[in-house]
């Protein structure tokens, strides 16, 4: 197994992919979960206010959908989270690997210090963490609780 290091983040590479709608590269191995529809259909439907400074992103496996919104919104500050520090490691490796850094903060936390530490703005949420017939709201009370 190959390692790549950059700036002190080491990872195996094993899973490369080039998003071309997007204009992303990224770099996962098979513990962090990979793109897929719902990744997708965030990232072409999601529209953020003007007024809207920081966008957090709770369990951002791969990192794609900060990743592509971040060149979108480029004037915005994303925040992203995962409780896995797998994907924490490849989503930084992936936010270098598309020269993202200056708009994306990676960390690893759970969902309620990530919520109190940050006061996010927005935070895009995809169909696949709610549950039959659960708003967003109840989602994140759900998670506060």
């Amino acid at each position: 197994m190959r390692f790549l290091e950059q700036d002190g983040i080491q990872v195996r590479d094993i899973n490369q992919y080039y998003l071309d709608k997007y204009n992303i590269h990224l770099r996962i191995n098979d513990d962090v979960y990979e793109p897929a529809e719902d990744s997708f259909l965030m990232i072409d439907n999601v529209d953020i206010p003007k007024n809207a400074k920081i966008i957090l992103e709770i369990g951002c496996g791969s990192g794609i959908i900060s990743l592509a919104l971040s060149k979108k919104y480029h004037n915005k500050r994303f925040i992203v989270s995962d409780i896995s520090f797998i994907s924490t490691q490849y989503t930084n490796y992936n936010v270098k690997l598309n020269k993202l850094q200056n708009n994306i903060d990676v960390i690893c936390s759970d969902s309620i210090n990530a919520l109190i530490n940050f006061s996010p703005d927005i935070i895009p949420v995809s169909y696949t963490h709610l549950r039959a017939h659960e708003t967003s709201l109840h989602l994140v009370c759900r998670l506060l609780l």
